[in-house]
């Protein structure tokens, strides 16, 4: 495979990793603002706690999406171990980035876990979905954590394929606008 073979498989991976990222912003953004934009978030708590939580099982499953062990699949693994097999020169920043990763390791295999047994099936295996959770959350931190190593990946992979497109994370502050009209609309 080329450069520009591979680099064209890694930009559609980047659309689920932009896609992540997002995810994350907003729920980010909501989770802060139910702390402290209380006041206008409880003018329809109904929508505010199911989007959030729906937010939450998308950037479950996108993430998992991106750490598809399955050969059929764009995932960042594969696109790996195509650079690494076509590209000699890309090995040893590959392998660096490998070691990176079992320091996560545990986070990507709970948010799959969450992915695979909670958001995607309800598997009957877990009697009580709630202490599954709980026992196998990731916070907010250790998903952040995960998302900058997808980034990173994602960039050094982009230098190495001498690939225009690096990953800029948008600023999303949606949520701040709307809360800003409500909190104005009420004076």
């Amino acid at each position: 495979m080329t450069k520009n073979e591979i680099s064209n498989i890694l930009n559609l991976l980047g659309k689920s990793i932009c896609l992540a990222h997002d995810y994350y912003s907003i729920y980010e953004s909501m989770y802060n603002a139910f702390k402290t934009r209380s006041e206008e978030m409880n003018i329809s708590p109904g929508f505010f706690n199911v989007t959030k939580m729906a937010i939450r099982q998308a950037l479950c499953i996108e993430t998992s999406k991106i750490f598809d062990t399955d050969e059929r699949t764009y995932s960042l693994h594969n696109i790996m171990n195509l650079c690494s097999k076509h590209f000699p020169e890309t090995r040893s920043d590959i392998e660096i980035l490998y070691k990176k990763e079992i320091e996560i390791e545990k986070h990507i295999n709970n948010i799959k876990n969450a992915r695979n047994k909670y958001f995607a099936h309800n598997d009957k295996r877990i009697e009580n979905f709630p202490n599954y959770l709980a026992d196998n959350a990731v916070s907010m931190i250790e998903f952040k954590g995960v998302l900058n190593y997808i980034v990173e990946v994602y960039n050094v992979l982009s230098k190495h394929l001498e690939n225009p497109w690096f990953f800029i994370p948008r600023n999303i502050n949606d949520l701040t606008k709307m809360l800003n009209k409500l909190h104005n609309s009420k004076e």
